[in-house]
């Protein structure tokens, strides 16, 4: 069950940090426009 639950959490932390890279590649490109 905790190996589960930490497989979980990776997997969570993955695309919380796909996430943030996103944006801040969004708000990069944004700021290139200006």
């Amino acid at each position: 069950m905790e190996w589960r639950l930490d497989r979980s959490r990776k997997a969570l932390m993955d695309a919380y940090v796909d996430f943030v890279d996103f944006d801040w590649v969004g708000q990069y490109l944004k700021r290139l426009e200006d």
